[in-house]
């Protein structure tokens, strides 16, 4: 694996830096523990090692790097992140895009995501990645603000591994059965339909498909409506949204399953800044393995009696103080 560097670091925020911030910052890029999201776990004494530095030298540096923006550091996670790393290194070529899915899921437990995933929204362009990092964001919460252990991330790893296409079976070949909802792949059978009637199928599938979308686009904006009343927010009706809905409504979920969803999510994130942005369509309805375990859990919460996930609003903690000192006052 080989990495890109920039003539323009050197007249930029390089300019001024010390001789140590230049060295570690080039070795940070070509890395031998880096990977292809310009994301990956290097512990101190990692570099220690590589540079022959010691630890003060190691810690003052990282610090500058981090002080001048040109990378950020989890020392919890021991973790760094290089934000120009992926603009400058395109997943776009030679399939980097399916190896920084395996590089993703593969990564300990860090908030680095998070910066990952607003370096993404930024530079645009990588919306297939950015929903893989949303994901990962997720599948990593326990509740709030918990992270899942790393003994807890290797055991879901295997199959995490499968959905990305690089866990290979017993006998060197994928299995593509290990995650549900991911069929085996089977061989063409003598029975099958010929090529002329495989067309005819498809094509009269896109008529129903056009039938259906035209039949449920109502549908589809007045859950999208009630996604807006619930969280606040402003979606439109536009395919980029309803696409999503479509999708899982195709699947067989129902229309109430969705505005329950939206109902859950909203009481569960909607108080968490780092939260608050993944309350839109392509979140909450857009995978149809995070959309499992979404319903699930919000109908754990529904039959459970809709218990309060987070702290009471101004509005309600004002409404309360009313109450209490009107109570005071009768008493």
């Amino acid at each position: 694996m080989y990495a890109r560097i920039s003539s323009a670091w050197w007249s930029g925020r390089l300019r001024g830096a010390s001789d140590a911030a230049c060295r570690l910052y080039c070795y940070l890029q070509a890395s031998p523990h880096g990977n292809r999201i310009g994301l990956y776990r290097l512990p101190v004494a990692y570099i220690m090692e590589d540079l022959d530095w010691e630890k003060r030298k190691t810690e003052d540096t990282i610090k500058e790097l981090t002080e001048s923006g040109l990378i950020d550091y989890d020392w919890e996670g021991r973790c760094v992140f290089i934000p120009d790393y992926i603009e400058l290194n395109s997943l776009k070529i030679g399939g980097r895009e399916k190896a920084a899915q395996r590089d993703l899921v593969e990564l300990p437990p860090t908030q680095l995501l998070h910066s990952l995933h607003r370096r993404l929204v930024a530079q645009g362009g990588l919306e297939s990645f950015v929903e893989d990092v949303e994901e990962e964001i997720q599948r990593r919460r326990v509740g709030r603000t918990e992270w899942l252990s790393l003994e807890g991330m290797n055991a879901e790893r295997k199959g995490v591994s499968a959905l990305c296409g690089h866990n290979a079976g017993h006998n060197g070949e994928h299995d593509e059965s290990i995650m549900p909802g991911i069929p085996r792949r089977r061989e063409r059978s003598s029975n099958s339909l010929s090529e002329v009637e495989v067309e005819v199928e498809v094509q009269d599938q896109e008529e129903v498909g056009e039938q259906k979308e035209e039949a449920t686009n109502e549908t589809i904006d007045e859950i999208i409506d009630y996604l807006n009343e619930v969280s606040s927010s402003r979606f439109r009706h536009i395919e980029g949204n309803r696409k999503h809905i479509r999708a899982r409504l195709s699947e067989g979920a129902t229309p109430d399953d969705l505005k329950l969803i939206a109902e859950h999510k909203t009481e569960q994130w909607g108080d968490d800044p780092a939260q608050r942005e993944y309350i839109r369509p392509v979140t909450l309805y857009g995978r149809t393995t995070k959309f499992d375990g979404y319903l699930s859990a919000a109908i754990y919460w529904a039959e459970n009696g809709r218990p309060r996930l987070r702290g009471p609003t101004m509005e309600e903690e004002l409404r309360r103080t009313k109450e209490w000192a009107e109570e005071a006052e009768d008493g």
